[in-house]
């Protein structure tokens, strides 16, 4: 048995950082493709000081989703969009527009692939109010109301 160090994780084995005991010719194939290294005092030291780095840094994120979910949870966004006389729009609504129209009006910036719309296509295709969920981190989900308005030409 030979003690490793897994660089990445690797299916039905670990996650990457995670030291294990395995068998001599599988630590072989897993230190050749790059996917662990020997588990030397040095590397040991190393795995323990990105764990430590990486629950200070989920810390840290959560912390600011936390602030950012204060910010925007159960708040309305109003989106103006071209639309005919029959009540369909022009154009759809876009995680895209949300984004920007949520930095616009709370000064946050929300990646748009954080921005589910709770429908099949992740796209509004009528007027009124719509609810999206904002994935901010982990288990931090902010609700968000999308009023979808015909702009005036």
């Amino acid at each position: 048995m030979k003690k490793i160090v897994l660089l990445k994780d690797v299916a039905s084995l670990g996650s990457k950082g995670q030291i294990l005991d395995v068998k001599d010719g599988y630590a072989r194939h897993l230190i050749s493709s790059g996917s662990a290294t020997v588990a030397t005092q040095n590397e040991m030291q190393k795995a323990q000081n990105r764990k430590d780095s990486e629950k200070y840094n989920d810390k840290i994120n959560k912390e600011k989703s936390e602030k950012i979910f204060d910010t925007i949870n159960n708040k309305t966004v109003d989106i103006f969009v071209n639309g005919g006389d029959n009540g369909k729009l022009h154009e759809s609504v876009t995680p895209a527009k949300i984004s920007s129209s949520i930095c616009e009006k709370f000064s946050v910036d929300i990646p748009k692939n954080k921005i589910k719309i709770k429908n099949d296509e992740n796209r509004i295709h009528s007027f009124g109010l719509h609810d999206v969920s904002v994935y901010l981190f982990k288990d931090v989900v902010a609700n968000l109301n999308v009023n979808v308005i015909q702009e005036n030409i």
